[in-house]
């Protein structure tokens, strides 16, 4: 299956609304991804309302980039990287899911705060720079991915995390350089899961039946 995008550089007015309808008449399952940095553009902007108003009546969720997770600098506008920054949307549209790709990537603490504060906050977990799970400012703080993974399972993520590749992250930092080999059970998340204890709900959760859920397939 796949999902659709609209204008994520001047996504305000009525043809974006009018995208969100075309996507959903095309039979895709969601939106995305939206780069608020890129524009930029604030999320939490009432004038974005209308989009998400309509993403909601038509059951589409959002996948949004808020993070410096794959964007330099000199492309982005930092002051629109916080994920913060769409809680006045996530507030307003309750039963609209929105995945934070990169699991917020610098702010994934962030991420947690609002993971258990409203419950149509999902995290996509891919990483250009660590091959699964990122870590707060890019290594910065001394805490592993591995920690991060045990902290969002146990504040009850498992049901909420979503498992991704991002082009071919996470397997380049697990295999050969060469090419994409080897199987979903190669890579580092799903590794670490079974070294975490996670159960076989929580896995297959992660892996797949968690999205399955959001987009509707």
């Amino acid at each position: 299956m796949g999902i659709g995008n609209i204008d994520f550089i001047d996504p305000a007015g009525s043809k974006s609304v009018d995208e969100v309808a075309r996507i959903k008449d095309l039979g895709l399952k969601g939106i995305g991804e939206l780069y608020p940095p890129i524009g930029p553009w604030n999320p939490g902007d009432e004038k974005f309302f209308p989009i998400y108003e309509k993403a909601q009546e038509l059951g589409l969720p959002i996948m949004i980039h808020l993070c410096s997770e794959g964007l330099p600098a000199p492309f982005a506008n930092l002051a629109y990287n916080d994920p913060y920054l769409l809680d006045p949307a996530l507030r307003a549209f309750p039963e609209l899911p929105f995945a934070f790709c990169h699991m917020a990537g610098d702010y994934i603490h962030h991420l947690f705060v609002l993971m258990n504060a409203r419950k149509n906050v999902y995290g996509e977990i891919s990483s250009n720079t660590w091959g699964g799970m990122p870590t707060p400012y890019f290594g910065f703080f001394d805490i592993t991915p591995k920690q991060i993974l045990k902290k969002f399972l146990d504040r009850g993520g498992a049901n909420r995390l979503l498992w991704g590749t991002d082009v071919k992250a996470p397997y380049f930092l697990d295999l050969a350089p060469s090419g994409l080999q080897g199987t979903i059970k190669d890579n580092i998340i799903t590794r670490q899961l079974d070294e975490l204890g996670a159960s076989e709900e929580q896995k297959a959760g992660i892996l797949g039946d968690n999205a399955a859920r959001i987009f509707g397939c």
